[in-house]
Parts: C-alpha cells; structure tokens; sequence
C-alpha cells in the first residue's frame, strides 16, 4: 500500500533543478536545491503518540529518503523529528504547534532556489 514515507521517499528521488540568481550587484550561480521537509496532516489516529512504539518507530527512520519530519494529528498533538528524537505537543495546542514547527523549519531554508525556467519549457512540446 501506500504510506506517507513512501511518498516523501518518491518526492526526494524527483529530478530537481535550480536556476543562476541575477540581482542588481551581478550573477548569483544556482544554489543546491534544499532537502525535502515531508509531513502528515491527519483529523485523528490510532495511535496515542506519546505512548506509542510503533509510531517512534515508523516515524524515525534511518532512511533519509523515507523520514517524515513533522506532523499534525489534530485530535492527539502535533510533532517534529529531531535527530533521533520526537517531540510531541499536547492536544490543546496542537495546531498552533505545528504551524511554528512547520516555520521553524522553512527558516532554517531560507530563501528557496530560483526556478530553472527551462527545465519547465522541455516538457511542453
């Protein structure tokens, strides 16, 4: 079937570009794309996540591909992987949690890699 870490590992295979930078000052050479944040939104789950063995474990995984890095389980918490550790939220603030986890995250990205235009414009014939 198919999981949430198959489909964080599918979208990390995807081939990706980026694009030289040009600014007023000159030319910026394309930045290497970011890794891939990979994330679950769910209204509820079976598992009690601060209890729960079977979900560190199919959360932490030692594939990169497969890691999923946060999530949001709206009736249970919200969480984040970091390192080999998960932190979970408590339910009454679960959304707000992740919604900062999710920022926290995009901050430590910075700014994203420009689009390599081109890339696009092979597919279109």
């Amino acid at each position: 079937g198919v999981t949430m870490e198959k489909v964080c590992a599918n979208c990390r295979r995807l081939k990706r570009t980026s694009a030289q930078i040009v600014y007023a000052g000159g030319i910026y050479p394309p930045r290497k794309p970011h890794d891939i944040i990979g994330g679950i939104i769910t209204l509820t789950s079976s598992y009690d996540l601060e209890k729960s063995d079977a979900f560190n474990k199919n959360i932490i995984d030692d594939s990169n591909q497969r890691k999923i890095d946060l999530g949001l389980c709206l009736d249970k918490g919200a969480f984040i992987v970091r390192a080999d550790e998960v932190e979970i939220s408590n339910q009454n603030n679960s959304l707000l949690v992740f919604f900062l986890n999710m920022l926290g995250l995009f901050q430590n990205i910075g700014t994203v890699t420009a689009m390599d235009i081109n890339e696009y414009k092979k597919y279109i014939e």
